[in-house]
C-alpha cells in the first residue's frame, strides 16, 4: 500500500563558529622571480538538521516518532601556489 506525500522536514541553523589557521611561504627563484606558496584550513564545527516527520509519516503507527538529527562536518582546506615576477 503505498502511502502518499512521505517526507521530513528540517530547518538547518545559519550562524557558524570556528576558527582557521594558515601558512605560507615565499622562496626567491632569482631576483626578479618568487615562487609563494600558502595554505588555510578552516573548521566550522558540524552543521545539524533536525528532521521531523509530516502528518503522513505520523500516520503510520511504524513511523511515527521517528525523526532524525543529520550533521555534516563544515571544515576544509585551501592551498594556494603564485608565482611573483618583478620588473
Amino acid at each position: 500500500m503505498a502511502h502518499p506525500s512521505l517526507g521530513w522536514f528540517g530547518e538547518v541553523e545559519n550562524t557558524q563558529t570556528g576558527y582557521a589557521v594558515g601558512s605560507g611561504s615565499e622562496f626567491n627563484l632569482t631576483k626578479a622571480v618568487a615562487l609563494r606558496a600558502e595554505y588555510l584550513f578552516t573548521d566550522f564545527g558540524k552543521q545539524r538538521v533536525l528532521a521531523v516527520g509530516n502528518a503522513a509519516v505520523r500516520g503510520i503507527a511504524a513511523l511515527d516518532g521517528i525523526d532524525y538529527l543529520a550533521a555534516a562536518p563544515n571544515r576544509g582546506g585551501t592551498a594556494r601556489v603564485g608565482l611573483t615576477i618583478g620588473f
